[in-house]
């Protein structure tokens, strides 16, 4: 079985989702200056609700995963298992169509055009979890030809044949195409096996564990209607979304550990949890701080009014930091657990297990979270969307910084790493030069027009961006050595010195 290349695989992900961001931001763009609100609001209602029919794929997968890295082969089997499945999801779907399409007033021709996506999500998704076993920089590979399909044949459908949300929906298929496309060919050299009638088994019968694992998720997406309910309106959503939108530049960093999960699942070593966490602080500790001092700037990228919301921006950042560090101990904690490895196991075995355990720990998260935000709100009584904001953050932070101690402690217990002390002190000196030098080239003014905003705000990112990785070239060894690596893969190398005559 080959191994996870830890350092490569987060390296490729995180290059990937950058240039996924920008090119998606892209097409984000160019869809909302195109289509009526009606039309985004009836996209973004469309897919919530294919969200709901795909939930089968999402629950195999799983199980893929984890089966492909103890050596199996389940592809084929879930493939054939789903195949019905996507029929029928997508002929309920259409069925519905004209029900949906009632709903909120909109043609059902769209809703009948939105079904052709449900199949190609069966698809890739299963693939995915496979090759995220194995190869888990695939999937990043497979994301970003989605991003850069759609981009040109949205150009050309909704700016040019100018067919709205039909077009954008056409776009959004041929995306879904070209993902599953590369995924194929990808998961080929995997593997895919034969029908088995064992693993088919196995399959159904623990679907219930990844189902009781998605329903926290759920719960604490409450926060949102608990919000606008104690503020009498919806405007914190729009500040909260405008704030999480930079702090998922922080999240990100967490792709850097993509490699993390399937390396655990095939030979847990706190050596690679300790790797896994310098590759995440290397970058989530300066693009916190870079977001701190640029949010004024940033927010008013989005729209002026969101500037007012920057001084949530350094709460928001370290929750962010929670947030990729909860992500990386689950990891940890499910990828070492052995439970699920034998076919023998049976429910009595998954209950006492750590795959049971985490998902009941973010139920306990969510009981907690969300009585004390509706608490937070009532006795602080916020005037502004800025301070319910503030109180929905902080509220936030508290539960998840008490979730993460409680996880990290059980990580260590059974992966005994240490964390990573002397790697993040060089970090944490590098931010501080790049900070000093953001304070004084950031800028003091905010333009309103977008282009100007553009043109303000970025020059500094780029900048903070080139001093920090300039001094931690100089301050840190590994560093140095890493860089050599990515050189190396990518075949640039130092032309050697001329030899004199």
């Amino acid at each position: 079985m080959s191994q996870i290349r830890l350092r490569y695989t987060g390296i490729m992900a995180y290059a990937s989702s950058l240039v996924t961001t920008l090119t998606g931001l892209l097409f984000t763009v160019l869809i909302t200056r195109r289509l009526s609100p009606e039309e985004l609001g009836a996209w973004r209602y469309i897919g919530t609700l294919i969200n709901y029919f795909v939930v089968p794929a999402w629950l195999m997968g799983f199980w893929v995963t984890r089966m492909t890295a103890r050596g199996l082969r389940p592809l084929a089997t879930s493939l054939l298992l789903a195949a019905p499945m996507a029929a029928a999801s997508t002929a309920l779907f259409a069925a519905l169509s004209s029900s949906f399409s009632g709903a909120i007033a909109f043609p059902a021709t769209v809703f009948l055009v939105a079904s052709v996506e449900i199949p190609l999500i069966y698809l890739y998704t299963l693939l995915e979890s496979a090759a995220g076993a194995l190869r888990p920089q695939s999937n990043y590979y497979a994301q970003l030809a989605q991003e850069v399909a759609k981009l040109p044949i949205g150009v050309v459908l909704v700016l040019l044949l100018r067919l709205g949300l039909v077009g954008a929906i056409w776009s959004a298929i041929a995306g879904f195409a070209a993902r599953a496309t590369i995924l194929v060919l990808a998961t080929r050299s995997l593997g895919w096996g034969s029908p088995s009638r064992q693993i088919a088994s196995t399959l159904l019968s623990r679907y219930w564990l990844p189902l009781y694992a998605s329903v926290p998720s759920n719960i604490i997406a409450l926060d949102n209607v608990i919000v606008a309910l104690s503020y009498g309106s919806a405007e914190p959503l729009g500040y909260a979304a405008a704030a999480h939108l930079l702090g998922s530049v922080v999240v990100m960093s967490g792709n850097l550990a993509a490699g993390l999960y399937p390396r655990m699942l095939q030979s847990p070593s706190p050596g690679d949890v300790e790797v896994a966490l310098k590759m995440v602080l290397m970058i989530a500790i300066p693009s916190a701080t870079g977001v701190i001092l640029l949010s004024a700037p940033l927010l008013n990228v989005l729209r002026p009014d969101y500037a007012a919301a920057a001084w949530v921006m350094p709460l928001l950042a370290l929750n962010s930091v929670v947030s990729l560090l909860l992500g990386l101990m689950d990891s940890v904690i499910t990828g070492e657990e052995r439970a699920d490895f034998g076919d023998d196991a049976g429910l009595r075995r998954l209950l006492r297990s750590r795959l049971f355990l985490v998902p009941t720990l973010n139920y306990l998260y969510a009981l907690a979270y969300l009585p004390a935000l509706a608490l937070a709100l009532n006795l602080l009584g916020p005037r502004s969307p800025v301070e319910a904001l503030w109180a929905w953050v902080l509220t936030g932070f508290a539960a998840s910084l008490a979730l993460l101690v409680y996880k990290a402690r059980l990580a260590v217990m059974r992966v005994p790493f240490r964390f990573p002390v002397k790697a993040v002190s060089k970090y944490l000196a590098a931010t501080l030069v790049m900070a000093a030098v953001l304070y004084l080239v950031r800028p003091d003014y905010l333009p309103e027009r977008v282009f100007d905003a553009l043109a303000t705000a970025l020059p500094p990112v780029a900048v903070s961006a080139l001093t920090y990785f300039l001094t931690l070239y100089l301050l840190d060894r590994e560093f140095r050595r890493l860089v050599a690596e990515i050189l190396g893969a990518l075949r640039i190398r130092p032309r050697p010195p001329r030899k004199p005559f």
